[in-house]
């Protein structure tokens, strides 16, 4: 996978229910991770943990990455489906915010729909961008032009998109 086998601390933000660090810590016995989500979200996510019995290695925390900075010394940060629910300001305030909190040479994953800079491609992500607009108040799927300089305005360098075969796409950097 396109993570670290390595990691040892992983902060998942807007992470929901704690799938992916679920997933990554039953994968990878040394991690330990922690959800951050609003309140509304933050009992459910301890409820989804406490069943797969990981409470002692995923902590959960409730904050808004968007109004302010995450504290912290993560070695890697996951945003997954989250930038694409906010506009373009919040998305770049959130990412800011987000490499606050790691550590130098710590790694950022931005898992989602990313759109080709001519804003058409790949379709499903340009189909998916139409409901993004319908649902959310500001939430769009983003360029990987705007990843890129939100990344660099956040000190993040090392930008790499990777692209899967659902066309579900991950860009990954590093603080530089």
């Amino acid at each position: 996978g396109v993570i670290a086998v390595k990691l040892r601390r992983l902060v998942d933000v807007a992470g929901g229910s704690g799938g992916v660090s679920i997933g990554l810590c039953r994968r990878h016995e040394a991690m330990r991770a922690t959800v951050i989500d609003l309140p509304l979200v933050t009992p459910h996510t301890r409820t989804f943990l406490a069943e797969a019995g990981l409470t002692e290695r995923v902590a959960v925390e409730t904050q808004d990455v968007v109004a302010k900075p995450l504290h912290g010394n993560y070695g890697a940060a996951v945003l997954r489906a989250f930038l694409q629910v906010l506009g373009p300001a919040d998305a770049a305030a959130a990412v800011r915010h987000v490499a606050a909190g790691l550590a130098p040479r710590g790694k950022m994953y931005i898992v989602g729909h990313i759109l080709d800079d001519d804003r058409q491609s790949p379709a499903s992500t340009a189909f998916f961008d139409l409901v993004f607009m319908n649902v959310y108040t500001a939430g769009q799927a983003h360029t990987e032009g705007e990843h890129r300089r939100w990344l660099a305005d956040a000190g993040m360098t090392d930008v790499t998109l990777h692209t899967r075969p659902d066309n579900l796409r991950i860009v990954s950097a590093r603080k530089g």
